[in-house]
């Protein structure tokens, strides 16, 4: 079973007030990193050790599809899952969930609200001393580097990201992850296969010139400069300037 259990709370900005959601009580702040250490008393369980952050900001149109793909993140990768939802509400709801997953437990925070308050709720609730990894999906912040980006980047040791839906820092400090990279993996290994064979390999040393032909939209022009650099590099030439699109 995966979710063992679940409390959830609700910050009201306007009234400076915590309000646990069932039964109407006034919290402080450090309640709500208090309530994953209840959760953790209740399963019994003695010995644990933080393995990461892992930070998803979603919109809420495709929440469950991102929830679901953390569980299938290991644990060693990241054991405290934070998941932001980005809307137009005038409070923070947090649920405080521990997850049970083959064997493991997971703590999970998921927090809903506007960019103001989410970057401002989401940093004290990341474990210290571990890597943290913030995943930028495809959500409706306009322009899409805003504060929230900006603020969670600055604390990340990674982020994974869609390059052709985010302008990013030439210059950031953080290793990343580039999903529309990722994209072009069929199509590089297409490539390779099709130099498998040594008699066809002989002939790679003799191409002059390459040309891309790609669906229209921003996206497939992207992808299509990420393949032919890519070729590009591998066949040595050291630049786009044999690559036609």
């Amino acid at each position: 079973m995966h979710l063992m259990v679940r409390n959830v709370f609700c910050l009201n900005r306007a009234k400076g007030s915590y309000t646990h959601m069932e039964g109407h009580k006034r919290l402080t702040d450090p309640f709500f990193l208090k309530a994953i250490e209840q959760l953790w008393r209740e399963v019994g369980t003695e010995t644990r050790t933080q393995t990461g952050n892992i930070v998803a900001i979603v919109a809420p149109d495709n929440l469950e599809l991102i929830a679901g793909a953390l569980l299938e993140l290991p644990r060693r990768v990241a054991s405290r899952q934070i998941i932001g939802v980005l809307d137009n509400c005038d409070c923070v709801t947090l649920s405080v969930v521990l997850l049970e997953v083959h064997g493991q437990w997971l703590e999970r925070f998921t927090l809903s609200g506007n960019a103001d308050q989410l970057q401002g709720a989401i940093l004290p609730l990341l474990a210290g001393e571990v890597l943290t990894t913030l995943w930028w999906t495809r959500v409706t912040e306009l322009p899409p580097r805003g504060k929230v980006f900006d603020t969670l980047s600055e604390v990340a040791d990674q982020v994974v990201a869609d390059t052709l839906s985010i302008r990013l820092n030439e210059k950031a400090p953080y290793a990343l992850a580039d999903i529309a990279w990722s994209r072009t993996a069929p199509w590089r290994e297409l490539t390779c296969q099709l130099f498998d064979e040594i008699e066809v390999l002989e002939h790679l040393s003799k191409l002059e010139r390459v040309t891309i032909f790609y669906a229209p939209g921003r996206r497939g022009d992207q992808a299509a400069r990420f393949y032919g650099a890519w070729l590009a590099s591998k066949l040595g030439w050291g630049g786009l300037s044999r690559v036609a699109l």
